[in-house]
């Protein structure tokens, strides 16, 4: 600061009001500095003296790996500290450690590092350590300075007992696949979930571990039974203690499925009042358009929620027009999978968020995949929600293909404004639907077939009467749920209840029906449709029939001699009966129940396939009167035989 020899700068005849040095000053140093201005009357004063410091360019770093770092109480742990060069950096640096919470120690390796190196720091912590995080100063001093490496010290313990979220413990009614949650656990880094079916957890039906989450949604579980729960928490110091154990049972055999019939739906929103409480409900609604001289009318839903929905009917292109008044069939199904040795029935119901929409001479896809596996898959379908006042419908069809229904391995569904081009958008759409196997079956203890009918329905003024699809199988009908399958012509139709009288046991009538905003015309080309329908079986009243008669199906004519044994649950049976058997020939085997006297009081003939063990559902809720009952199922040259017991 006195500006004696020797300087480091000294310069004179700078003709501007800047200056720079020429020649590299020293690293690390501070300086002083100050000019003075000259002129031929002579030499002015020096300004204020200032300082400046160099930059350090021969340097030493200080990092530790890892960090943050783990330590359990009553454990120990190691971290590694590197000294690194800067440059041209020589010497040591004296290494230290501060800011150690109360129970944990640290020892380095070596205390002073010759430059590059590094030392080892190990931390031990007392079972007294109270857990937590921990900001650790590791400092090393140079010959430039110091230089500090702030880690992260991560003190554990043993987790603490978890605690139990949901489902409430003795909750009824749970999914086969319930989802579990727990709240967060200090210090875990994962969680294991135990299901039994007995408190002492012996053999649990669900062992789940490495869950590093607060949740988990269960693989499926028993139909109709009682479960315990637990759950602990884990880390790298062990495993916490088990929570409390929790109850819940599983919904029941039946899954949550209803329908029904509405008279006098109008444009006015109606609230449809259900017997079932659901958690996501899956609405699917078909109108019955009695003749051809009938508006184009739709059916609208909303508000599908906890135990009812509104559904009101609208005009093609019209969203507040008079639509008449009409009937509309309806089911609803909690949204899920469901299987026949779970639920007693095969189909899944499902919603998806519809985010683009099919209209005249274009056509776009919503690839869907399904749960449960099918052959031929019937789809039945709904736009379930009214964020858009103008109209559209649900379509399905084949992945890409649009005038082919879909496939198990193809699927896409959407909803489509046929020729609407007054308003050629569409607000997201929330679409509700069921998939069921094509076939008969079994629901609740109702019998239902589902199918996709035959390229032949057309438009409404194409055939007044409505065209048929033959039912079987059914005493009486109660319900049922029609959709468009693909789209034969682009454009577009849905699926409608046909004439007055559209439904009877033996026939399903319907119409592919067209808007006429673009044009007043609604001739159509051939469609398919898919049906779902519902009802109760055919009674069936005791026959006497010869033994030979009964079992002949046209290829299988050998009266069987040998008696083998059959399984039938539940025994007593109320409608509907499981049998299970080992099938020997390649023969569609048929199945005969006599009562006390002999009488064959039902006979069937079940689906053919290949030899092997087979578990049939079989409905016999035509059997009316209560008591004893023998099963003969004709396979071939083998009889199984069982007795069983029809429950008041």
């Amino acid at each position: 600061s006195t500006f004696t020899s020797p300087l480091a700068i000294d310069v004179t005849g700078v003709t501007t009001t800047s200056y720079v040095v020429p020649t590299a000053l020293l690293d690390n140093v501070t300086y002083n500095w100050r000019v003075r201005a000259v002129n031929n009357c002579g030499v002015g004063v020096y300004s204020a003296t200032r300082t400046f410091k160099t930059l350090i360019i021969n340097d030493f770093s200080v990092d530790a790996t890892p960090s943050p770092q783990a330590i359990c109480k009553g454990g120990s742990t190691t971290v590694t500290v590197n000294v690194g060069k800067i440059v041209n950096f020589s010497g040591n640096v004296a290494l230290s450690v501060t800011g150690l919470p109360a129970g944990v120690t640290a020892n380095l390796s070596t205390s002073t590092v010759d430059v590059p190196g590094s030392s080892l720091l190990t931390f031990t912590a007392t079972t007294a350590t109270i857990a937590g995080n921990y900001n650790i100063t590791i400092s090393g001093v140079g010959s430039t300075g110091t230089r500090t490496k702030v880690a992260v010290l991560s003190v554990n313990t043993t987790p603490a007992q978890a605690v139990l979220s949901a489902p409430a413990t003795g909750f009824i009614g749970a999914s086969l696949t319930p989802v579990l949650s727990w709240t967060a656990v200090t210090g875990a880094t994962s969680y294991e979930v135990e299901i039994a079916n007995n408190t002492a957890f012996t053999t649990p039906i669900v062992n789940a571990t490495g869950i590093t989450t607060l949740s988990y949604t269960s693989t499926p579980l028993p139909a109709n039974t009682l479960l315990y729960w637990r759950v602990r928490a884990m880390n790298s110091c062990g495993t916490g203690v088990y929570s409390a154990s929790r109850t819940f049972t599983t919904l029941a055999f039946n899954p949550k499925f209803e329908y029904g019939t509405l008279a006098n739906v109008s444009e006015t929103w109606q609230t449809v009042n259900l017997a079932n409480t659901y958690t996501s409900m899956v609405v699917v609604a078909s109108v019955v358009v009695t003749s051809n001289a009938s508006l184009s009318i739709l059916t609208r839903v909303q508000n599908a929620t906890d135990n009812s929905f509104q559904v009101k009917l609208q005009v093609a292109g019209n969203a507040t027009g008079a639509t008449g008044t009409a009937t509309v069939y309806y089911m609803v199904a909690e949204e899920g999978t469901y299987t026949v040795a779970a639920n007693g029935a095969k189909f899944e119901a499902k919603k998806h968020l519809s985010t683009i929409t099919s209209r005249y001479n274009a056509w776009v896809y919503e690839p869907k995949t399904h749960t449960n596996t099918y052959t031929i898959p019937v789809i039945v379908g709904q736009v379930m929600t009214y964020n858009d006042p103008n109209w559209s419908v649900f379509w399905s069809c084949m992945n890409t293909k649009m005038a082919s229904p879909a496939t198990a391995a193809a699927t896409a569904i959407g909803k489509h404004t046929g020729e609407d081009n007054v308003n050629l958008t569409r607000a997201n759409e929330t679409l509700g639907y069921m998939v069921f196997e094509s076939g008969i079956g079994t629901i609740n203890g109702k019998r239902y077939a589902a199918a996709i009918g035959a390229d032949a329905v057309m438009g409404i003024s194409d055939n007044a009467a409505g065209y048929s699809y033959a039912l079987t199988g059914f005493g009486a009908v109660e319900g049922v749920a029609v959709s468009s399958a693909g789209q034969d012509a682009t454009e577009g139709s849905w699926a409608v209840l046909a004439t007055s009288a559209p439904l009877i046991a033996t026939s399903l009538k319907t119409w592919a029906l067209e808007d006429n905003i673009l044009d007043a015309e609604r001739a159509h080309t051939t469609d398919q449709i898919c049906y779902v329908v519902i009802g109760t079986a055919p009674a069936f009243a005791p026959e006497e029939v010869d033994e030979r008669d009964a079992i002949t199906n046209g290829e299988q004519e050998t009266v069987p001699t040998t008696p083998q044994q059959i399984v039938a649950y539940p025994n007593p049976f109320s409608n509907e009966l499981t049998i299970e058997f080992d099938q020997e020939s390649t023969y569609a085997p048929i199945m005969l129940v006599n009562d006390a006297f002999g009488r064959v009081v039902f006979k069937t003939m079940l689906t053919q396939k290949a030899p092997g063990h087979r578990v049939e559902l079989i409905n016999l809720e035509g059997i009316q009167r209560f008591g004893c009952y023998f099963i003969r199922v004709i396979d071939g040259n083998q009889q199984h035989v069982a007795k069983i017991m029809r429950r008041e």
